[in-house]
């Protein structure tokens, strides 16, 4: 594996967005760069109309629209945000749409959210907002999934909800002992999935946040740093995934799935329905690290294992329909070509998955699938000393 940018396997993460776009009988290729801009997230609602979710080198919540698959981007209005950054977003339609904030001890909201897509306003203040996932499940009912501190709520971890279009918020912990939880598919407030659990840290806590296994944040220069090493097999024991069910406006949750001490991690997971998902997921066996894709088609009453990728890991997933979606993630063992190299899967059965492309030093985090021709993605790219959007786009 090549690192000769690295110091002791440890990258300053230049966090690229892929507006990318993919068609099947195409290859995923960059179309620009924008440097100085930290890109996290994305979601688009039509094939060459969507938002971009991050923030600025200076430390400035950014959203970004476009209306042209990329080639150019809008800055939208913010209403009571100057410091921080989103890292996750999704819109409904064109117009409703929520994104989930990161910050620390900063005076900045733990969320926006828009009614007319132009125009973004606040959700809520904390003192610290983790919310790696979102989802605007239709006009008036908003869902943010992570972890938040706040003198009422100190240990705050699961989903913050808004069932009025986003002018009040309520927490609910999802309280499945040491999980975290850190992404969620909802059909509605009262019906819904949340996966997450936990992962070994080898990182210093008093001066990093880690933001997910490969990413961390520098918490002293608001920086963030990742980390392409391999996992360490002995640590297979200290894994936890799991997957809940929440209902009741996501006031109770109800534990599906929890695998505990066998090398598995749940990431992003995707459902075209109460019966069909899929869920990307990693961890390690005696090999090192593996990724994997879940799949149910009952609920999670029973699944199986679609993926079983040797060296890699899977973090991004989006199903567009029962046949048809996208999943990303990375390969950091084996033959690679930099640090990593990003891996894009499709499946055109919703059983089998095929390898579509690989991109040196991409690690997509988010898939943004709007039909068979288009997909867009988000992810991070150790490459110096920088934060930097990258966009991607079909190959000839």
């Amino acid at each position: 594996m090549n690192r000769s940018t690295s110091c002791l396997g440890i990258f300053v993460l230049c966090i690229s967005i892929a507006s990318v776009f993919c068609q099947s009988s195409s290859s995923w290729a960059i179309i620009d760069n924008d440097f100085e801009t930290i890109a996290l997230a994305n979601s688009f609602y039509a094939d060459e109309n969507g938002f971009v979710a991050g923030g600025t080198a200076s430390g400035e919540p950014l959203l970004l629209s476009t209306t042209d698959g990329g080639q150019t981007f809008t800055n939208q209005n913010l209403y009571g945000n100057s410091h921080g950054a989103f890292m996750s977003i999704d819109m409904y339609d064109s117009q409703n749409g929520v994104a989930g904030a990161l910050g620390f001890l900063d005076v900045f909201a733990c969320g926006a959210y828009t009614h007319d897509g132009q125009n973004w306003n606040s959700t809520h203040d904390d003192f610290i907002c983790i919310f790696e996932d979102c989802q605007a499940i239709d006009q008036n009912n908003m869902v943010m999934i992570g972890a938040w501190f706040s003198i009422r709520d100190p240990n705050g971890n699961g989903v913050m909800i808004s069932t009025d279009g986003g002018n009040s918020w309520k927490g609910h912990n999802w309280n499945l002992g040491a999980a975290d939880a850190h992404y969620g598919w909802f059909e509605s407030a009262d019906y819904g999935y949340v996966s997450g659990g936990v992962y070994p840290e080898t990182s210093d806590t008093s001066r990093f946040h880690q933001i997910n296994p490969h990413v961390r944040l520098d918490k002293h220069t608001k920086r963030y740093v990742v980390d392409p090493s391999p996992r360490d097999p002995s640590l297979a024991i200290d894994y936890i995934a799991m997957l809940a069910l929440a209902t009741n406006s996501a006031s109770q949750f109800t534990a599906l799935v929890n695998i505990t001490g066998q090398g598995f991690y749940f990431n992003e997971i995707s459902c075209t329905d109460q019966n069909n998902c899929w869920l990307a997921a990693e961890g390690i066996d005696k090999s090192g690290d593996v990724g994997y894709i879940f799949h149910t088609n009952d609920g999670w009453q029973t699944y199986d294992i679609q993926i079983t990728n040797q060296g890699a890991a899977f973090v991004a997933i989006d199903m567009l329909t029962p046949t048809y979606g996208w999943a990303g993630g990375a390969l950091l063992q084996g033959n690679v070509t930099g640090a990593f190299d990003g891996q894009f899967w499709l499946t055109q059965d919703g059983q089998t998955w095929s390898l579509v492309d690989q991109i040196k030093n991409f690690f997509p985090f988010t898939i943004s699938t709007t039909s068979t021709s288009y997909a867009y993605a988000s992810g991070i790219s150790p490459v110096g000393l920088c934060s930097f959007a990258s966009s991607y786009a079909p190959g000839n």
